[in-house]
């Protein structure tokens, strides 16, 4: 198998991957919980509330070991896949990224949210709102803020890099963003479905961007952090 034929394969298995593993990881963590409340169901919905940002923090960390051990057998880098840092033009990549953030923000406020609110069978004012949450949660933060940087490897950099030239940059991007989306299963099916156009704009920016992954992480990460601290 040539080289451009295994990015291929490979590329295809790290984007249908992550939903899997997610799973996974959570079945694992749900039978450590059921052994440790001595089967009492009840309690194991608290203890995964709890835990989920250390069950997040393992499945993305095995998906970047995987990752990475795809590029080792393709002779690929990082680099190679759009993580490059250009010290002259990152004060670019980071105001792309700041806007990227307030674009994503705009669209979960007066998109995302009033769509759920109808569908749960609460009203909507289609308010933006900017007001400090009292309380944080910390350990959901720092995943939420960190995180991203993998599944904008995964599901741009290494996408582009294993689909594009096979099946054109129209495919990929809906094809990686579809997937994107059911990375998000635990949100419900129609999160998961409204998070597609984020996957959608994420690449745009991307390829604009020269395909530099910089920027669209940095809008994924803030965008993240924006919503768990506000409101």
């Amino acid at each position: 198998m040539n080289k451009e034929k295994s990015v291929h394969k490979r590329a295809w298995i790290m984007l249908v991957l992550p939903p899997f593993m997610l799973a996974l990881v959570s079945v694992i963590f749900g039978v450590a919980f059921f052994i440790f409340t001595s089967g009492d169901s009840s309690a194991i919905p608290n203890y995964f509330q709890s835990y989920m940002p250390f069950i997040l923090a393992v499945n993305h960390l095995s998906l970047f070991f995987i990752l990475r051990s795809f590029l080792k057998k393709d002779d690929l880098s990082l680099k190679d896949i759009g993580w490059s840092f250009d010290k002259e033009k990152l004060h670019i990549e980071i105001l792309v990224g700041l806007a990227l953030m307030f674009v994503l923000y705009l669209y979960n406020e007066l998109v995302v949210e009033p769509i759920q609110a109808y569908y749960s069978g609460n009203s909507s004012d289609f308010s933006i709102q900017f007001a400090i949450r009292e309380q944080i949660s910390w350990p959901f933060l720092v995943t939420a803020a960190t995180l991203p940087i993998v599944e904008e490897m995964i599901y741009r950099g290494y996408a582009n890099k294993g689909l594009k030239r096979k099946h054109g940059a129209g495919f990929t991007i809906i094809v990686s963003s579809i997937l994107f989306g059911t990375l998000h299963w635990g949100l419900g099916v129609l999160t998961a479905a409204l998070i597609i156009p984020f996957g959608i704009l994420f690449f745009l920016v991307f390829l604009i961007r020269k395909e530099n992954l910089v920027a669209v992480a940095v809008g994924h990460c803030l965008y993240n952090t924006m919503v768990l601290i506000l409101i």
